[in-house]
């Protein structure tokens, strides 16, 4: 999970600095739907959000848009609607 959010994280982060929203987001959704992963819901929130924040607070340029586009895709994911 970890190693997940820092992907998402920084792709998203490279993404918005070179593509805009729209385009990151378009693709984030795309990526989500392709790749699913299958967890109990109400664990997999817990997990996300851990993931998503325990990585941002370490990795430079992070911001809270970055970490709600991220947070959104992993949970999209999982099946679970953000």
């Amino acid at each position: 999970m970890i190693f997940e959010a820092t992907l998402v994280l920084a792709a998203t982060r490279l993404g918005l600095s070179v593509a805009g929203h729209v385009n990151v987001d378009r693709r984030l959704s795309r990526w989500a739907h392709r790749h699913p992963v299958r967890e109990d819901a109400p664990d997999a929130v817990a997990r996300v959000t851990r993931a998503v924040q325990g990585v941002g607070r370490r990795l430079p340029g992070m911001t809270c848009l970055v970490q709600a586009l991220a947070a959104n895709a992993m949970l999209a994911r999982r099946g679970v609607p953000a």
